[in-house]
């Protein structure tokens, strides 16, 4: 069965284009920023870089910025192999913050099992907003084993803690990251990026052509 790529982290021409830059000519001497060839024969520069606690490529379009995280390991034959991991995507402003997707379709479980009777009205990476659906609902002060139940019908487990209440019908959480299926969240909110703004991976194949 043919694997389906419509959500895939870089696609195939994203990923050529990836390949190329590292393939530039070296800068001029006289040029203040560094440049480096990395060719089928010099691999040195690519097993360095490997050796790095952190390794990022950010891109920046518009409001919005991705940092993707980087990871270079050796394959079967012993070569450099650079991955890209799901990004992090944030909204530029006077400060960065987490990308806030509107959350349509999903819902809060209880451990218990249950769908709890509130509309997720935002979600980020570090974050959601419960809406009341009643007045003077009770809501829970922390999440913990409750999960998200997405719209294909698999669930994301959340841990987080009661942030501050917005309004009487608002209530935001804050989500403990290392606590909790987090990958598996920026894998969905990447998902919800893409299909929500295609304009942005339109205009890395432009500049791939260009």
């Amino acid at each position: 069965m043919e694997q389906d790529k419509s959500h895939a982290v870089l696609n195939s021409e994203e990923m050529d284009f990836l390949s190329e830059l590292m393939l530039e000519k070296p800068l001029e001497q006289n040029c203040q920023s560094l440049g480096f060839e990395v060719v089928s024969d010099q691999q040195g520069f690519l097993k360095q870089l490997g050796t790095a606690n952190t390794l990022q490529v950010v891109a920046r379009y518009g409001q919005h910025h991705f940092v993707f995280p980087l990871e270079i390991t050796e394959n079967e034959l012993g070569l450099p192999h650079l991955s890209f991991a799901t990004p992090d995507i944030y909204e530029t402003g006077q400060q960065l913050r987490y990308w806030r997707a509107s959350a349509q379709g999903i819902a809060l479980i209880s451990p218990a099992g249950e769908r709890l009777p509130f509309a997720i009205k935002d979600l980020s990476v570090s974050g959601l907003s419960l809406g009341l659906t009643e007045a003077n609902q009770h809501v829970p002060l922390q999440l913990e084993q409750h999960s998200l139940l997405l719209p294909d019908g698999s669930k994301i487990d959340l841990a987080g803690q009661v942030n501050r209440f917005v309004d009487q019908q608002t209530v935001a959480y804050e989500l403990n990251q290392d606590d909790m299926e987090s990958a598996a969240l920026r894998d969905y909110l990447f998902q919800i990026h893409r299909d929500q703004h295609p304009e942005i991976s339109n205009e890395i194949i432009r500049y791939r052509a260009a």
